[in-house]
């Protein structure tokens, strides 16, 4: 392939029709609030129509019996330049044409992220009716060929000064990237790598070899190559395994701090913890997303006393979240059982969740084991970028009602507190001094009248767990 084509990432995968599948699940995620440009309405597209519902379309599939659902992530390099609604029609069009079969589909473009990017969804039949197969030469290059095609004809041809910038992206990040393939072809089977003699004379090279260099600087610092002479470095057979894990944890960072207004302690350290044969964690759900969107493997942010739990949820969490028992700030525990099975040894994991109000951390369940130091509030901006909607400020007004859940606590830029509640069309921020109940409570906000110190009134916000009025309401 040319190294001038626009270039462009696809990633292929599929899911079963299982029954921990819920593909209705996977068109909500994708068609949640803030993913796509400002106005959009998290609608999806296909080859004729706009405004497809994608819960409703994939759980149609879904009924029907398909086997499996195919997913694909599209983004093109430049696709802020591109028409990505346009590009994946043309995209899906010649897939028809190399598979040989009409296809039915839908798709929706994301812009949540630095690489505006498009999901596109296809249904598992053929036109014909019959189970749709996808050759893995095809699944791994033939369709980003397809898609890299396209955008250089719209584009035209990157430029050499394109090329050496896109690749010199890679020289300090932590994860793996094309000088890091490039480096281990140089180094062949034993991972010595040589930079020497003449300077190359052209640009691009001269650019592409002190990318290099630099690179194997960046590597040595992380311990992932060994300089054993003056140009020559030794890879690290696990440097690959090493960079992806780094991006895992790089993922980690940024769940947490997607969720850091739940935390009762911010200063907890995270661990990856996966439910094992003995494994027992008992914790405050504070947090759960995806942790892949094209494969479907979602995480479970758990808060015990001494560590925050990052945990890839097994079939047995994803059902228990299906039928609402965990949400979030419900106390759970989760205990991983062997099951022997013939000769296989499988591990079951144990839900056990105990809701908020119930006997859970602090006397009611409704106030946490710990009260978030103020000073360590996120800003009223990152919570409002961490849950992808805007934060709108509520001046107190006697007699004024709110109900709704607490998403989490968070300061202003003089750092004055705020209780943020989930109010149904958008996120609403309540002056407060309380910071005791526990995120994820239905909370009711009400605007009084308050005498302060000096014997004057003002108006205040009031935060009360609607949750526990309604209890008492009910037995009486």
């Amino acid at each position: 392939m040319d190294a001038r084509w626009q270039r462009s990432t696809v990633k292929a995968s599929y899911s079963r029709n299982g029954r921990s599948a819920s593909w209705a699940a996977h068109g909500t995620y994708l068609a949640r609030e803030g993913a796509q440009r400002e106005g959009g309405k998290g609608r999806g597209f296909s080859a004729e129509r706009e405004g497809i519902d994608l819960t409703a379309t994939l759980r149609g599939w879904q009924r029907a019996g398909d086997a499996r659902l195919w997913k694909f992530i599209v983004s093109p390099e430049h696709a802020e330049r591109l028409d990505l609604k346009a590009h994946t029609r043309a995209l899906v069009s010649h897939m028809e044409r190399d598979l040989g079969t009409r296809l039915e589909w839908v798709a929706i473009d994301h812009y949540n992220t630095d690489n505006p990017h498009v999901h596109l969804l296809v249904r598992g039949r053929d036109a014909r009716g019959q189970a749709l197969q996808i050759h893995p030469d095809y699944l791994k290059q033939g369709i980003r060929r397809r898609s890299q095609d396209l955008a250089t004809q719209v584009l035209g041809y990157r430029s050499e000064r394109e090329i050496v910038q896109s690749r010199g992206q890679g020289v300090e990040r932590l994860r793996f990237t094309d000088i890091d393939r490039a480096l281990i072809r140089h180094g062949g089977t034993r991972g010595l790598v040589t930079i020497d003699g003449p300077a190359p004379k052209a640009p691009a090279a001269r650019a592409f070899r002190q990318q290099e260099l630099r690179r194997l600087q960046v590597l040595e610092d992380l311990g992932l190559a060994e300089k054993v002479w003056t140009r020559t470095w030794r890879l690290s057979p696990q440097l690959e395994t090493a960079l992806r894990q780094a991006q895992l944890s790089g993922d980690i960072i940024k769940a947490r701090a997607r969720h850091q207004a739940r935390l009762s302690d911010p200063r907890l350290p995270v661990a990856v913890t996966r439910i094992e044969a003995g494994t027992v964690i008992t914790g405050r759900v504070v947090g759960t997303g995806l942790a892949d969107e094209l494969r479907d493997q979602r995480y479970l942010l758990v808060e015990s006393r001494d560590r925050l739990h990052y945990i890839p949820q097994p079939a047995a969490v994803q059902r228990a979240r299906g039928r609402g028992q965990l949400r979030i700030g419900d106390i759970v525990t989760l205990r991983g059982e062997a099951n022997e099975k013939g000769v296989r040894v499988m591990v079951e994991t144990r839900v056990q969740a105990l809701q908020p109000g119930h006997g859970a951390s602090g006397r009611d369940g409704s106030r946490p084991a710990r009260v978030p130091e103020p000073a360590r509030l996120p800003t009223l901006t990152a919570l409002s970028r961490s849950e992808g909607r805007q934060v709108n400020v509520a001046e107190p007004l006697v007699g004024a009602i709110y109900r709704g859940r607490l998403v989490g606590y968070g300061r202003d830029r003089g750092g004055r507190q705020y209780a943020v509640v989930d109010t149904g069309r958008e996120l609403t921020a309540f002056r407060t001094n309380d910071l005791a109940t526990v995120p994820g409570r239905e909370v009711r906000v009400q605007g009084r009248e308050h005498e302060d110190d000096r014997k004057r009134k003002v108006l205040v916000w009031r935060l009360g767990d609607d949750e526990r009025e309604r209890e008492r309401g009910q037995s009486r």
